[in-house]
């Protein structure tokens, strides 16, 4: 060190203890330079180390609720029902993770998570990982699109079913009364007001259950059906009236609950298939 000293000093023609501060100076500007960017690069890499880690724990919960949410789907299908007295409900979870890693950047990511290694593939799975989150998004945001459209268009139709059943209900009170203040002990079996009569004693004495498909299959087509088959009379005529649009609401219902369970039996293979992409890119960052 002296030697070099002596050498700037000889060489810029400065005195020795100027060129050793100068030489110092310098030394210690570069030193605390070094130090700086080892202090940069040391934060950088833990912070990109704890980013790694908040992503990997992220992708971890939305992995599990993908599979939680999956089987909640597949045994809630089984059960759900417009028709049979049950309601539609299909269980559901909140995907974890899910709305942190909508707000990261896929650019951001794949820088975070560039190393020397398997550089080419960290980046393809980073890229599988943002696709997921959105099409994760879209799922959560159609379902509550098609379930609002759905349930007015549900509600629109057991009104009309009730109301129209409920109807038969009333006419068949209709005709006891009649009977009753007439004294009549008995009706003619084959007559309209005899199935009439029959349809709803035969349905109390079988439980009287409620369930649409119940009453559907019991009351409403065994009049429609009765209705239909003898001569034209006004009793018939109203018979058909009230059973014919409880059977198109019907109809509907069941279209709507056939739709409603391919719905959801295409949204459990959205969420299998995305905790079982979120498991492999697991493996890879």
């Amino acid at each position: 060190m002296k030697k070099f000293i002596e050498s700037l000093s000889q060489w810029f023609g400065i005195d020795k203890e100027t060129t050793a501060t100068i030489v110092i100076t310098v030394f210690v500007f570069v030193i605390g330079i070094i130090l700086e960017w080892l202090r940069k690069r040391i934060t950088s890499y833990f912070n990109n180390r704890s980013l790694r880690n908040s992503v990997r724990k992220l992708v971890f919960d939305m992995s599990r609720s993908c599979r939680r949410q999956a089987e909640l789907v597949q045994r809630s299908m089984s059960e759900a029902s417009l028709i049979n007295n049950k309601d539609f409900i299909i269980s559901s979870v909140v995907i974890q993770g899910l709305p942190s890693l909508l707000e990261m950047k896929m650019e951001e990511l794949i820088r975070k998570f560039n190393t020397p290694f398997n550089k080419k593939i960290k980046g393809r799975a980073i890229s599988k990982l943002h696709e997921t989150v959105l099409i994760l998004d879209r799922i959560e945001i159609e379902i509550e699109r098609m379930l609002n459209m759905i349930n007015d268009r549900v509600n629109k139709h057991e009104t009309i079913y009730q109301q129209n059943l409920d109807g038969l209900r009333r006419l068949n009170d209709s005709v006891i009364t009649d009977l009753s203040m007439k004294g009549l002990a008995s009706i003619p079996t084959d007559s309209l007001v005899g199935d009439l009569l029959s349809t709803f004693r035969t349905w109390k004495e079988n439980g009287a259950n409620t369930d649409i498909s119940k009453t559907h299959e019991f009351i409403i087509c065994k009049l429609f059906e009765a209705a239909t088959k003898r001569k034209p009379e006004p009793l018939g005529f109203e018979i058909i009236n009230l059973s014919l649009a409880a059977k198109l609401a019907y109809v509907n219902l069941d279209k709507l609950e056939t739709m409603l369970k391919q719905m959801f039996k295409n949204n459990y293979y959205s969420y299998r298939k995305a905790y079982r992409m979120a498991s492999k890119i697991l493996e890879i960052i």
